[in-house]
């Protein structure tokens, strides 16, 4: 049913430009709000803080944007309820429109507001107009609140960078202890500084996520048992770092991003009252009230403990060649995850090769994709694979290609000769597969340098190719001729996000340019 709504929506009459916007017509999907029964109410009441942290500058007004095209997270319409208490009761911000509907990503809607949130936008896939409406939104200086499953963005580059990162899968569930990075820092002063213990479900973010572009709040303390079990098992796990983000904030454009991975699906921990003063002073920094450091700090040595995995099954190689061998193409993962453990020993090499034919089979889509990472993983070892991965960068699926150029950049060097392919590969329509492009040349050594030096300098290009070009350079390192001068350059972009990338890389070489 379609319906013009009123105060929900915030609209009021008395501009011409509001008019115009009340005669735009919004459909509710499943997300639509629905107020949380009475009960539940008053316990956010009672939760909520008193008063806001910061003076507002002025009146804040907050759109809340709930769009899903998968599962309904059960802790959905409380954050509703949650945001529209806390913001009232301490007068921070008034919630003036709650919607699952799209149509509200357009330049006119969303200059009204300070703030989107995006409300467990999970497996969310705007148009390209809707994307660029949004990115325009924060990063001419407003702000955006993630919140659980919106980073699920894994195949939308513009996003994913927006965010700090993406999902790859959620291992960890139930009873989890939470580390406070830094309990003096004001999004986290609420909680105690041993940590926290909470239940709920965590997503493992990786893709562009680093600690050198985000300041991490929370991450998954890897010495409690019920994270390091799965750490240790669970063959889903990829992050060797063993660094686990749960919240973070960090600089896009000119403007905030908070993002919390917490209240995925235990809404029960919106009725603690720090957990609703962690949001609130989130929702007041990422509006632009609340002046909070984002100074990236990079990992520190603690958070690389070595959890030991099990040993690779050499049973499960075995298993996986017999069953190539019979075109049966459900191959287990921890099969593909014992060939790239067991990639360097020669006798290994047949089943690197018989992975490649997987892809030439009829493996499911998420077969294929764990496959094609894999080869990433390997390194150099992942070279048999490089005539197959190159085929795919044909493929009509912008997922596939885009991780088909991932991989050859995993491989390295040793798919050195694949340069002119993976440098067309930033010519793709789709955004994905072209940001992939950028950041696989920055692995691919100095014969890539003349490459990234372009990107870095064409402005026809968008500001996030620009981005990644500058972060390539910085990861050929300095000895290599051409990449201080490209850098150097790349400073004086008009864009923040480049010179930031370029900054960061200049911090990690020398100022001056190799004989």
């Amino acid at each position: 049913m379609i319906k013009v709504r009123d105060r929900i929506l915030g609209l009021a009459v008395c501009c011409a430009c509001n008019v115009l916007l009340a005669q735009t017509a919004l459909v509710d999907g499943k997300n639509a709000y629905k107020p949380v029964p009475e009960a539940d109410a008053k316990k956010l009441e009672a939760a909520a803080p008193a008063k806001a942290s910061a003076i507002p500058q002025k009146e804040r007004k907050v759109l809340i944007f709930q769009k899903t095209s998968g599962w309904l997270p059960p802790a959905i319409m409380m954050v509703d309820d949650a945001f529209k208490i806390m913001g009232k009761k301490s007068g921070a911000f008034e919630v003036d429109a709650i919607t699952d509907d799209a149509a509200v990503m357009t330049p006119e809607w969303l200059n009204r507001f300070d703030l989107v949130v995006l409300n467990n936008t999970n497996e969310l896939k705007l148009d390209g107009a809707q994307t660029q409406a949004l990115q325009d939104f924060i990063r001419g200086g407003k702000g955006v609140f993630a919140l659980g499953s919106a980073i699920s963005v894994r195949y939308w580059a513009e996003e994913a960078e927006m965010l700090g990162g993406y999902c790859y899968g959620h291992p960890w569930k139930g009873l989890l202890t939470i580390k406070v990075e830094d309990p003096c820092h004001p999004l986290t002063r609420m909680f105690d500084p041993k940590g926290i213990k909470l239940t709920d479900v965590i997503y493992q973010v990786i893709g562009p996520y680093s600690r050198t572009k985000t300041r991490v709040l929370l991450s998954l303390d890897v010495t409690d048992p019920a994270v390091g079990d799965q750490i240790a098992s669970n063959s889903t796990v990829v992050r060797e770092d063993r660094d686990f983000a749960v919240s973070w904030v960090r600089d896009h454009g000119k403007g905030r991003v908070f993002v919390t991975l917490l209240t995925h699906v235990n809404h029960q921990m919106l009725f603690e009252p720090a957990i609703l003063q962690h949001f609130l002073d989130g929702a007041q920094f990422a509006m632009g009230d609340l002046h909070v450091d984002t100074t990236p700090i990079p990992a520190k040595e603690a958070l690389r403990i070595e959890t030991k995995r099990a040993p690779a099954d050499p049973k499960s190689i075995e298993t996986l060649l017999e069953r190539i061998q019979n075109k049966n193409w459900n191959v287990p993962e921890t099969a593909i995850r014992a060939v790239v453990s067991m990639s360097a020993r020669p006798e290994t090499k047949n089943a690197v090769s018989a992975l490649a034919q997987l892809l030439r089979g009829e493996s499911t889509f998420g077969d294929n994709q764990r496959t094609i990472m894999a080869f990433s993983a390997m390194g150099a070892n992942g070279r048999p694979a490089v005539s197959t991965l190159l085929e795919l960068l044909k493929d009509s699926n912008e997922v596939t290609r885009g991780n088909a150029v991932l991989a050859m950049g995993g491989i390295g060097t040793a798919a050195e000769a694949t340069i002119p392919a993976v440098a067309r590969m930033i010519q793709d329509a789709a955004s994905y597969p072209s940001a992939c492009a950028v950041l696989a040349l920055g692995k691919m050594g100095s014969a890539a340098v003349a490459t990234l030096t372009k990107t870095a300098e064409d402005k026809h290009l968008s500001w996030l190719l620009r981005m990644y070009a500058a972060e390539s350079l910085g990861t050929i390192g300095f000895k290599v001729k051409g990449v201080v001068p490209a850098l150097k350059a790349a400073l004086e972009d008009d864009d923040p996000d480049v010179q930031r990338a370029a900054k960061r890389a200049l911090g990690t070489t020398t100022t001056k340019e190799p004989r």
